[in-house]
């Protein structure tokens, strides 16, 4: 007997992305409903710019599935990689409260499922219950100490070795799968997005992970990073505190 092809339902795509946010966990299952209704699911491919609605149609975006980046091109032209998002973070939530002109925007790192979020129903959410708001705000506290914190160990503090170990320890429990002693990245990176993300050249980076390939700490290969040694990649990257 031949059975129809699942088609997957976006309505319910979107409500359990939200309810496994942690910002909404402890939402009542009828808002995210509700919620997951008046959203808008996209499907974006590697390297599509993710929109946001601006005025009385403010978004924030929620990633169902896939990878995204923030990033921006600085005044040299040149691309800079703020920040990593994998399923279940939320995005832009700054336009709760305003309309700001952002000088970064979002970009699909791999083929991504987004949900786009009408900030008019969020805040409805969160104004049912004023207590809500103060779980926004720690989340938004704790997600810009994240921001700082990742900007400084990426692009600032010490030397380029210790950054990119830093970077790639980062990047190992964001989307490190680990395999005996093994944690390969389920993340496509290429040299240039390292680069992009410490601000300097290509020919730096591969200098460096070939002289972490020589160490015994990574395995390189094409787009593809596997630690092999998580404990003298940690040690590499606290180098840059002292």
């Amino acid at each position: 007997m031949n059975t129809p092809p699942w088609k997957p339902d976006p309505c319910a795509l979107v409500r359990n992305a939200l309810a496994a946010a942690p910002l909404f966990a402890r939402t009542p299952r009828e808002q995210l409903d509700r919620l997951a209704a008046c959203a808008s699911l996209r499907r974006y491919r590697r390297g599509d710019t993710v929109p946001t609605s601006t005025g009385g149609g403010r978004q924030a975006s929620l990633a169902v599935s896939g990878v995204l980046e923030s990033s921006q091109v600085i005044p040299s032209g040149r691309r800079f990689v703020m920040g990593i998002f994998g399923p279940g973070e939320l995005m832009g939530l700054v336009r709760l409260f305003d309309d700001p002109l952002l000088p970064y925007g979002f970009v699909a790192r791999e083929p991504a499922l987004v949900a786009h979020l009408p900030c008019r129903g969020l805040v409805a959410i969160f104004d049912a219950d004023p207590l809500r708001w103060k779980e926004v705000t720690r989340f938004a506290l704790d997600r810009q100490v994240d921001t700082l914190d990742t900007l400084l160990n990426q692009a600032v503090l010490g030397r380029t070795d210790c950054r990119i170990a830093a970077t790639l320890q980062r990047l190992g429990n964001l989307f490190g799968v680990q395999a005996a002693r093994e944690t390969r990245l389920r993340l496509r990176l290429s040299q240039d997005d390292l680069a992009d993300m410490l601000a300097v050249s290509r020919q730096t980076v591969n200098k460096e992970l070939r002289r972490l390939e020589a160490a015994g700490i990574l395995r390189c290969t094409y787009n593809t990073l596997v630690i092999l040694d998580r404990g003298a990649l940690s040690r590499m990257a606290a180098e840059r505190r002292h």
